[in-house]
């Protein structure tokens, strides 16, 4: 998973403190992650741990109550072990392991599966338990399922490439990327924070759609920006910067200065859309402030977390 990683924007909200319940959540969920079995080795545990994925959740929503944060950081990090552990395995077994976790996810939807380990846990947590009356309460439909499904379909699709060491087209995966880095499960779990306020009228708004779509690019493109290094050293071409290199026969470093216009682009186009939303659609200009404040949060907050609390990036 290409974790969402974000560049502060200038201008929004200075890099928040984390959230109060970090500690005491950090200490739940380690304590799940051993009832559980959810790592396979001390080697698993270690990085995990090493770098501080239980906090992800902490910084990306300042706001969430400890019952909140605590489930959200049991997805998050059950999705940074699945990612990891495909990472380290090879080719053909990568598309093994990414079909069988889609085969669960969906025979655990379906009820004819019911496991009690770590990732069926939280598997049966988004189709039956705690994410579902979630999603019930604030209306969200399926909406967080079909993003963490699509999430394991781009694992299967980034392994199948792999495996025939097949670059996709930039096109293709400027589509997918959305569902690799997990943006949009991001983004979509601000809905479920119950102390933000703000109506589902205004957050499915056109205008705020769009500043959505718009913030999963830039979250992407700074996060191929940070990880690109890495991803060549591993033999994975999954990356914008990596992708123009082979397509275009061009330089590194013009690579990069290419993906850091587009950011750069794409940032102005942002702050533009922020301005038309808070003067158009449904909602007060208050509530449509405060929930651009809340957007504000995240994005700096998973930027706080990839460049300043964790070593994911350096390793």
């Amino acid at each position: 998973m290409k974790e969402a990683a974000h560049r502060d924007l200038k201008g929004s909200h200075e890099a928040q403190t984390t959230n109060p319940f970090t500690k005491i959540t950090r200490i739940a969920v380690r304590k799940w992650t051993e009832e559980r079995g959810l790592f396979l080795s001390d080697r698993e545990r270690n990085r995990a741990y090493d770098q501080n994925q239980e906090d992800f959740a902490a910084y990306a929503y300042p706001h969430a109550n400890k019952e909140e944060l605590f489930h959200i950081s049991k997805l998050f990090l059950v999705l940074f072990c699945l990612d990891d552990r495909a990472d380290g395995l090879g080719a053909g077994e990568r598309t093994e392991f990414w079909n069988n976790h889609l085969a669960d996810f969906k025979k655990i939807r379906s009820g004819k599966l019911s496991p009690d380990n770590a990732v069926g846990r939280v598997f049966k947590d988004l189709h039956w338990y705690w994410f579902r009356d979630r999603a019930r309460r604030f209306n969200r439909g399926l909406k967080l399922v079909r993003q963490v499904e699509k999430f394991i379909t781009s694992g299967l699709w980034e392994a199948a490439n792999l495996e025939r060491n097949n670059p996709p087209s930039l096109l293709a995966y400027r589509k997918r990327l959305k569902h690799c880095s997990g943006s949009g499960i991001a983004l979509e779990l601000l809905t479920y924070i119950s102390s933000l306020g703000f109506t589902m009228e205004t957050y499915e708004s056109p205008a705020f759609l769009d500043l959505k779509r718009t913030a999963v690019r830039l979250i992407c493109l700074s996060n191929d920006l940070d990880s690109h290094y890495k991803e060549a050293l591993s033999g994975d071409f999954h990356n914008l910067v990596l992708l123009k290199k082979h397509y275009y026969h061009i330089g590194l470093e013009e690579c990069i200065d290419r993906v850091r216009k587009e950011y750069g682009f794409v940032r102005e186009v942002y702050r533009r859309q922020v301005y038309h939303f808070l003067s158009t659609g449904p909602g007060s200009f208050q509530e449509k402030q405060q929930l651009v404040g809340h957007l504000h949060e995240m994005l700096n907050g998973l930027e706080t977390w990839a460049r300043k609390v964790t070593s994911r990036y350096r390793e």
